[in-house]
Formats: structure tokens, C-alpha cells, sequence
């Protein structure tokens, strides 16, 4: 399994940008890679909700057959700390196993939380299928809009510190910095303004 999941990760690439971009740069990067015009989105209800993901496929990808698996819950499980318990695991090959008995030969994973299970994916998926991870992307927009903003710092070979921002409990989520092993930093409330307020995020 360690050899597999090392592979899975080589494979691995950035496609999806944050929010509408996320899905911007799929159709485009899916529609390259996969074999057989199939291609399967894992992702959270609210990020398959609406008509954003169709408009980009019908717009980007419309020789592309795209399946959409909703995650129910699953969000809630990795931010519970819970990547390997029966409650995450059993769901997670039951939405995988769908997407490849529909001929998916690309998954994309499409949710910042999931790639905290990249293994567990890995394992599953093995050689059937390409995965693409959104998280490269998310960060190389984040670059992108600081660069625009003239927010970036000069190079001084001194490493930058880590700060983490969130809309919900800033105490829950030093703990579960703690308990995934992230890189340690100070924790933020944050209030997002009215533009990212139906992201759907």
C-alpha cells in the first residue's frame, strides 16, 4: 500500500482553482488527462449545488462525461479528526467505488478538506484511476491575488510564519491543527465579506 500511495501522489496535480475558479481550469485539465472521456468529482453537496459546475462543463468540457458524487458529512468527519474510522472509510469507498463502476478513469478531488485523506484514496482507487487535487491550484490563486494586491514580501532566505484564519472556532481549529499534525501557527477568527458569501465554500 506505501508504494501506492506514493505513486498516487506522483500522479497527483493541480486543476482546480478556489470557489467558481475551482471548477474553471477542470473541464480543460480532466478532459486532457483522462482516456475515456470519463471523469468523476468528488466533492461536498453544497459544491455540486446550483449551476455554476454545469455551466463550466457544458462551457469547457462538453465531449466529457463528468459524474458527480455529493460527500455527505465527510467534511465534518476529517474536521472531527476522524480519517481512519469506520464512520470516514466506509462512506469514502462507497463514493469511490461509484464513480469507478461508472467508468471514471479521473477523479478529481474536489474540496480542500479531502486531500487530508489522500491515502485512504489512494488505497482505493490504485491504478484505475488519475487523481487531481484542487489544493496546488488554491494556493498558487492565493499567490496570484496577493501579487495583484502588492501584498507579496521581498525574498530574505528567512522562513515566513504560518497564520490560520477561520469563520467558525478558532479554539476547534487549533486543535485539529494539532491533532492532523499541520504545520503549527496562530489561529484567526475571520469574517468574510458579502463577495464570499454564497460561495457555497
Amino acid at each position: 500500500m506505501r508504494h501506492r500511495q506514493r505513486r498516487c501522489a506522483r500522479r497527483s496535480a493541480p486543476s482546480l482553482p478556489r470557489h467558481s475558479l475551482r471548477w474553471h481550469s477542470a473541464a480543460g485539465e480532466t478532459g486532457s488527462r483522462t482516456r475515456s472521456g470519463g471523469v468523476g468529482v468528488l466533492a461536498t453537496p453544497a459544491n455540486l449545488a446550483g449551476d455554476l459546475l454545469r455551466n463550466l462543463i457544458e462551457r469547457w468540457a462538453s465531449d466529457v462525461r463528468v459524474v458527480s458524487q455529493a460527500c455527505p458529512s465527510l467534511v465534518e468527519r476529517i474536521e472531527d479528526g476522524e480519517l481512519d474510522s469506520p464512520s470516514t472509510t466506509a462512506p469514502l469507498r462507497r463514493y469511490v467505488a461509484l464513480l469507478l463502476d461508472a467508468g471514471a478513469n479521473t477523479v478529481v478531488i474536489g474540496c480542500t478538506h479531502y486531500p487530508l485523506l489522500l491515502p485512504q484514496l489512494c488505497a482505493l482507487v490504485g491504478d484505475d484511476a488519475h487523481m487531481l487535487g484542487i489544493a496546488p491550484a488554491v494556493a498558487q490563486r492565493v499567490v496570484q491575488a496577493l501579487q495583484e494586491r502588492g501584498l507579496t514580501r521581498v525574498p530574505t532566505g528567512t522562513p515566513g510564519s504560518v497564520t490560520y484564519a477561520t469563520t467558525g472556532d478558532p479554539a476547534r481549529l487549533a486543535d485539529l491543527i494539532d491533532r492532523l499534525d499541520l504545520p503549527r501557527g496562530r489561529v484567526e477568527q475571520a469574517t468574510l465579506g458579502a463577495d464570499y458569501a454564497d460561495t457555497g465554500a
